[in-house]
């Protein structure tokens, strides 16, 4: 796999690839289709690095003071569940952003015999990038590195996550988007249609509107589309259902 190859986020990507990757994130990120684009897996892990650093502030910056002094505490115990106590404090989008890429990074440094990149080595990688207060007077020290060394060490328990559950769930939705993909691109036109498209009924709220799909499309480029003809915001809707019949396919939308 990927996360095999030697040098993970240590070895840069190409800059001119993954800067138009950017941008084609930055114009609509719907339309991006990693799998399809002139890129390499250093290009896309730089990109996560670069979108890392450029934020506003950077992820865990206004906790620096509380890590860095909990990392400070000689009892090993005691500093793990001051650790975790600072995590479960975090907000929703810092906490599970936060889960989210520590939980890959884990994954990473699994395969360190092949990657050559263990615990501490993406701990240096990452824990100025996750901690940069932008101040001058707060140079990269060792313990911010020792830190993102001890978030992926101890990623389970911090996080409280069973990792087999979660390689099963993460299989289970992989299995589910392959089905779903194949009905996308693979489902026959209604009988007596020499076309290779269709038109379907997308129901939301107390309207409706009729979008055409063709068999080339993915389930991604659908659920752009109707974003696009619903004037829906991303990520306030969900498709909960989805049927094929005979006569007619319905999709079917309501608000979480």
């Amino acid at each position: 796999s990927t996360g095999d190859q030697e040098g993970i986020y240590r070895i840069s990507g190409v800059k001119s690839r993954y800067e138009a990757l950017k941008l084609k994130c930055n114009q609509n990120i719907h339309d991006v289709v990693f799998e399809d684009e002139p890129i390499g897996m250093h290009d896309v892990t730089s990109l996560l690095k670069l979108f890392l650093r450029e934020l506003p502030v950077s992820l865990l910056a206004p906790w620096y003071l509380h890590l860095t002094n909990a990392m400070e505490i000689e009892d090993e115990t005691e500093k793990l569940y001051q650790i975790q106590d600072i995590i479960y404090e975090l907000p929703g989008t810092e906490f599970h952003t936060l889960k989210f890429l520590i939980g890959h990074l884990h994954k990473v440094a699994q395969g360190q015999e092949s990657n050559k990149m263990n615990s501490e080595n993406l701990g240096v990688v990452f824990g100025p990038t996750l901690m940069s207060t932008r101040d001058p007077a707060n140079e990269f020290s060792r313990n911010e590195y020792q830190l993102v060394r001890t978030f992926i060490d101890y990623f389970p328990w911090l996080f409280q996550v069973n990792v087999d559950e979660e390689a099963m769930r993460g299989e289970e939705l992989r299995q589910a988007e392959e089905e779903l993909r194949k009905i996308m691109c693979n489902i026959d036109a209604p009988k007596g249609s020499s076309q290779n498209s269709w038109i379907v009924e997308v129901s939301y709220l107390r309207e409706s509107v009729n979008i055409r799909i063709d068999a080339g499309q993915t389930l991604r480029d659908v659920s752009a589309e109707i974003l696009n003809r619903t004037k829906l915001v991303d990520g306030d809707y969900a498709l909960h259902e989805f049927l094929c019949e005979a006569h007619g396919t319905r999709l079917q939308i309501s608000e979480k």
